[in-house]
């Protein structure tokens, strides 16, 4: 595991933080974004036909092990405030984390204005939302505690 990272972070990472202009990585962060939107669609088709729903007769429901196929409980709604939903607020706060990035972020824009950085980081935090949201969503009411 050791090995794999340092040669992730000398030969993939590493580079990226050499770039001076973040237009460079416009194409590559399209991409990343166009696997996202597939990412969700996929799994609402997985969720819609109930290819893991016992209830259904799942397809895949006998491809993966017993302690990972889909657990509901009977815990419902008030399993939201229990301690382990505190991971789920801590993986949320990470993803928003660009604060550090907001000035290259300004400089790099073109026609800048505060207001005009205001409405791309409003949309672009928007968006991210929705698609956390979502694939949130889906993974939850496909594979429920095993999500």
């Amino acid at each position: 595991r050791t090995f794999s990272l340092v040669v992730v972070t000398v030969v993939a990472l590493f580079p990226l933080c050499l770039v001076k202009h973040l237009k460079a990585l416009a194409p590559f962060s399209l991409v990343g974004s166009a696997g996202m939107g597939y990412t969700v669609l996929a799994m609402a088709i997985r969720y819609s036909d109930g290819s893991y729903d016992a209830e259904k007769g799942g397809r895949f429901l006998n491809d993966i092990p017993d302690e990972m196929k889909p657990s509901f409980g009977a815990t419902g709604a008030l399993g939201a405030f229990s301690a382990s939903s505190l991971l789920l607020v801590c993986m949320t706060f990470q993803a928003f984390f660009a604060h550090y990035n907001a000035p290259r972020y300004y400089l790099e824009l073109q026609h800048a204005t505060s207001t005009r950085f205001g409405y791309v980081v409003s949309w672009s935090f928007g968006l991210s939302a929705l698609i956390y949201i979502a694939m949130t969503a889906f993974g939850f009411l496909t594979f429920g505690s095993n999500s």
